[in-house]
């Protein structure tokens, strides 16, 4: 029922939608929480975030307005590069659900406007087998990545992407493995020129080193119920791998491509959940943009599948038991 019902973009569709995000996050609306880690490489989303500290109320509602634009630039993308058919919504869908897996991250955090930002990045590389649009697609990627650096700073790590998006796409022009880099630093040549200007310590550029680091030692502090949503959201990414390597295949050479470059994504995102610099927690939202992308693909096929429908009413309940009932707003 669920699949069928995404499959197809009307009115009700959209209501639902609308009205499934504030259904995960009413308690989180109710009884607001603010982003309190005061992270230095982060100057965009920290201006933000001292604005929202003075009315906490608008905290969660503008990580919701967030997910909502995360969810249809997602679908919008998807349908135009030819990933999941015309009229099916199924992204804008997962992306809610993804968006509220976590109930600390019910708020507006780093990764809120962040993602906005890659998700446009995204798009724009899934267009660079249009060769006389690449110079303009890889710049943007280049610009859009290191804009959502300044909310989210390990977002940094998804410009290599570029590059392997010019390897799949068979650009050779030494040019165009230059233009990303322009479009990396022109965010950042206005950020140092402000700090230059107002003496501010955050120029020290010491404080970059520690994002480097690696660590194995992840320890999530998760309840039963969080086992239970996380099993069943891996359970479903698993099968809509499975599926995604038994027919890739016969899919025409440009899906093919950029699935292999949302195949990246996802690898680069899982190696960014053992960076020291930031919790898990918050960087784990990274992760599920290109695991939403790899379901979609799935989902996107299917009118009916009365298992992976049980999974989603699963989860949908879970989800909001866990988010509004047991979490520690309530």
């Amino acid at each position: 029922m669920l699949l069928r019902f995404y499959n197809s973009s009307y009115f009700p569709q959209f209501i639902t939608l609308f009205l499934l995000g504030i259904f995960f996050w009413f308690n989180h609306l109710l009884k607001p929480e603010i982003f309190n880690e005061k992270i230095v490489l982060q100057p965009a989303f920290n201006l933000i975030n001292n604005w929202i500290s003075r009315a906490p109320y608008l905290g969660p509602m503008i990580g919701l307005i967030c997910l909502y634009i995360q969810a249809f630039l997602l679908s919008n993308i998807l349908i135009s590069n030819q990933i999941i058919p015309r009229n099916s919504i199924i992204p804008a869908f997962l992306t809610i659900l993804a968006g509220s897996l976590i109930p600390e991250t019910l708020v507006f955090q780093p990764c809120s406007m962040a993602l906005i930002f890659v998700i446009i990045a995204f798009g724009k590389l899934l267009r660079c087998y249009e060769k006389t649009e690449i110079d303009r697609n890889i710049l943007s990627a280049g610009f859009y990545i290191s804009l959502g650096s300044l909310f989210c700073f390990p977002v940094i790590y998804l410009i290599p992407l570029i590059y392997i998006t010019l390897v799949a796409f068979s650009v050779s022009s030494w040019r165009d493995w230059l233009i990303p880099v322009i479009g990396a630093f022109i965010p950042y040549i206005y950020l140092f020129s402000y700090y230059y200007l107002t003496n501010s310590p955050e120029l020290e550029f010491s404080k970059y080193k520690g994002f480097f680091m690696f660590s194995l030692d992840i320890q999530p502090r998760m309840s039963l119920i969080e086992y239970l949503i996380a099993g069943i959201w891996g359970l479903i990414i698993v099968i809509s791998f499975i599926y995604y390597l038994k027919t890739i295949q016969v899919k025409n050479i440009l899906v093919r491509k950029r699935m292999l470059i949302t195949l990246w994504m996802l690898l680069i995102a899982i190696v960014l959940l053992f960076q020291d610099y930031m919790d898990f927690i918050w960087v784990s939202s990274l992760l599920f943009l290109p695991a939403t992308v790899f379901i979609s693909y799935h989902l996107g096929q299917l009118t009916k599948s009365r298992w992976l429908n049980i999974l989603l009413w699963a989860l949908i309940i879970l989800l909001f038991i866990n988010n509004n009932l047991l979490s520690g707003h309530a």
